[in-house]
């Protein structure tokens, strides 16, 4: 029998770690916290214009309105739902760099009742910590986690890279951020995602679909940036070529996970919240 050699062994090693951290994840990650603010300051949201912008009022400790500032909204959607009943109250993050522009940034707005997580970016880094802590069984295992992979043939990027450790076999998963709810005739908040047409998701799904038709795995993450939330359904009102792709990426093999997170304003505080059940059918024509 040959031989096996050094970094076969050091991959089968790794292999084994990852299959062993896969039992020994962590049996309960619920309000795992994500990130901590260094510091979140209140303000009252009046209106968001030429998309990365919006005028805030600064508040004090006692409620009162201070100085109107011009803050940085990292959002490129239309944040449908959320600026229904401006001016919203808000949390903005500082930056103590000189050479900003705008010093502030939008975190996080109430909506609905619920802080909703407006900084779309902050999804990824969000669910990097999950990975890193074993926290989304349903990826398991896997030895090393690779950002931002160019693969497929539309040219598209992926958001993670999960290496298994045994002959090339990986898993390709992409994170959505999710801000939009409706209340459902049951009485429960419904999660939906995308809240306009986006033909750069419908993309992704396309390509994820082909990489598991092809033999490969494949993996949607939606991060629910809000914790009110029973469920989550991809929104055919808002695209529905893209609420057939998922589901026929999920015929095809493709593995969707939904979880949650939530602000706990008192510590500045994002905490995981688990797990969200998919409605693949909600509202499906």
């Amino acid at each position: 029998m040959p031989k096996r050699s050094n970094q076969g062994n050091a991959a089968a090693a790794a292999l084994q770690a990852a299959k062993r951290s896969c039992i020994e994840a962590i049996e309960d990650t619920t309000n795992l916290c994500l990130l901590k603010y260094e510091q979140l300051v209140s303000a009252s949201l009046d209106t968001r214009y030429k998309r990365f912008l919006g005028d805030a009022r600064l508040t004090n400790a006692d409620g009162e309105t201070e100085t109107t500032i011009t803050i940085h909204v990292p959002n490129t959607g239309p944040m449908t739902g959320l600026l229904n009943d401006l001016p919203a109250s808000v949390l903005l993050s500082k930056s103590s760099s000189t050479t900003r522009k705008y010093a502030h940034t939008l975190e996080w707005i109430q909506a609905d009742g619920a802080w909703v997580g407006t900084h779309s970016a902050k999804a990824n880094a969000f669910v990097k910590v999950l990975l890193q802590a074993n926290a989304i069984p349903e990826l398991l295992p896997y030895v090393e986690i690779k950002p931002e992979i160019k693969y497929g043939s539309e040219n598209s990027r992926v958001d993670f890279c999960l290496e298994r450790g045994e002959a090339g076999r990986q898993c390709l998963a992409e994170v959505k951020s999710v801000t939009l709810a409706e209340d459902t005739e049951e009485g429960i908040r419904m999660a939906l995602f995308p809240d306009t047409v986006s033909i750069r998701a419908q993309r992704h799904v396309r390509e994820l679909t082909k990489v598991v038709e092809k033999g490969g795995e494949a993996a949607l993450i939606f991060l629910i940036q809000r914790g009110d939330c029973a469920a989550f359904a991809p929104c055919y009102e808002k695209d529905p070529e893209y609420s057939s792709l998922v589901v026929a990426a999920v015929e095809a093999g493709v593995k969707v996970v939904v979880v949650a997170c939530d602000l706990d304003p008192f510590k500045g505080e994002v905490v995981f919240k688990g797990n969200v059940p998919l409605k693949l059918d909600y509202k499906r024509p």
